[in-house]
């Protein structure tokens, strides 16, 4: 795989990344959150610390970790709703 074909990836897997940790932020299920924060740094964000989403996006292994947990909370949680600015959708 070329360079720009893997950077091109890197930076497509690392807006799921961002994505995927405000959807967790947002379940309206702690539970999910704290098994979330196992492989994703508590309070990483990616205007905050954009090295913790890089690390996870340029590693194939903990990336595939990260997007198998997040359909398993979403699987487990996702009927709770989401939490968004002080407002449960359900």
């Amino acid at each position: 795989m070329d360079n720009l074909n893997r950077s091109q990836i890197t930076s497509d897997r690392y807006t799921l990344i961002a994505a995927m940790n405000y959807i967790i932020q947002s379940l309206n299920d702690e539970c999910a959150y704290l098994k979330w924060i196992e492989v994703v740094p508590d309070q990483a964000d990616a205007d905050a610390d954009a090295d913790d989403f890089l690390d996870i996006a340029e590693d194939d292994e903990l990336y595939s970790d990260t997007a198998k947990l997040f359909r398993r909370l979403l699987r487990a949680y996702g009927d709770c709703g989401f939490y968004v600015a002080n407002d449960t959708v359900v």
